[in-house]
């Protein structure tokens, strides 16, 4: 696993590239590149070339083939749940940003099955591209920065594909604290409350560090898509593959403000569908709810 201070160093140099410059358009190519300057030296160069974050490093990608490359996820050795829960417990307390967003990728490949392409740019099935060409260190960059979302699925793969090289992780006592401070905010919500309302108490009780809004809504989203925050109207991923279409028609159902564009299914959450525990045990352990008394 990245230490700690190499993990901040990388940030910091891929910050300069990818926000203090905003690149290029390349109309040979029909995309934007990022020109290295003077700021990144030598050594930041060659510190992201040994992590495999060297910019402007496209791929274009194919649905059948990133298709073929997603399920092998489902049998790897590597990155299990297991793996992916303690990443993703790391990043809650704020001590390895990058671990927020493996556990999401996971869910999306548990159910996923072997299909054809259906639909015009996107697979109506799982979302996927028809063909799209990325830029895999910017996308990178983002999950380095404690970003997570449960959109374009085609990043799950660039996510998988790297944490498959990395070293395990050890949960402690302060991952499990702070897992189980989130928990007992959440069982603190009113039967009515919605999910940008509990997003705002989170904020105001400072429960995750490291999070702006839209980091703490991926976590959020994160639990919804392993079906801990449930729903009325759409299971999770955990629980079956739903696709585009599924997520389509149960968006129509559900009412929301207009202050509200959250996706599903953290979009759908409500206060009275509460923790499901069971789940949260099956994937995180008891261990990680075991400072809460009562529940």
């Amino acid at each position: 696993m990245i230490e700690i201070e190499i993990e901040k160093k990388i940030q910091a140099i891929l910050r300069k590239i990818y926000i203090e410059d905003e690149g290029i358009f390349n109309s040979n190519r029909e995309r934007i590149e990022r020109i290295i300057k003077p700021t990144c030296s030598r050594s930041d160069f060659d510190l992201l070339e040994s992590r495999g974050l060297t910019p402007n490093r496209f791929e274009t990608f194919e649905h059948d083939n990133a298709l073929e490359r997603l399920l092998t996820f489902q049998y790897d050795r590597k990155v299990t749940l297991e793996y992916v829960a303690s990443l993703f417990l790391k990043g809650l307390t704020g001590e390895l940003l990058r671990g927020r967003q493996p556990l999401m990728s996971f869910t999306y490949i548990k159910n996923l099955k072997l299909h054809t392409f259906t639909g015009d740019t996107h697979c109506t099935v799982c979302g996927l591209p028809k063909k799209e060409s990325i830029d895999k260190t910017y996308q990178l960059y983002t999950y380095y920065r404690g970003q997570s979302t449960n959109q374009d699925p085609i990043n799950f793969l660039i996510d998988l594909e790297e944490i498959r090289n990395f070293d395990n992780v050890q949960r402690n006592e302060a991952d499990n604290q702070k897992a189980a401070e989130l928990l007992e905010l959440i069982l603190a919500s009113e039967h009515s409350e919605v999910p940008w309302e509990l997003e705002k108490r989170i904020a105001k009780n400072s429960i995750i560090p490291d999070a702006d809004r839209d980091k703490r809504y991926g976590i959020l989203q994160t639990l919804a898509e392993c079906g801990i925050l449930e729903n009325d109207f759409i299971r999770s991923k955990y629980d079956e593959f739903t696709t585009q279409i599924d997520i389509s028609d149960a968006l129509k159902l559900v009412r929301t403000s207009h202050r509200s564009n959250i996706p599903l299914p953290y979009g759908a959450w409500r206060g009275t569908n509460g923790i499901n525990f069971n789940r949260y045990h099956e994937i995180f352990g008891k261990q990680a709810s075991s400072f809460i008394t009562e529940f």
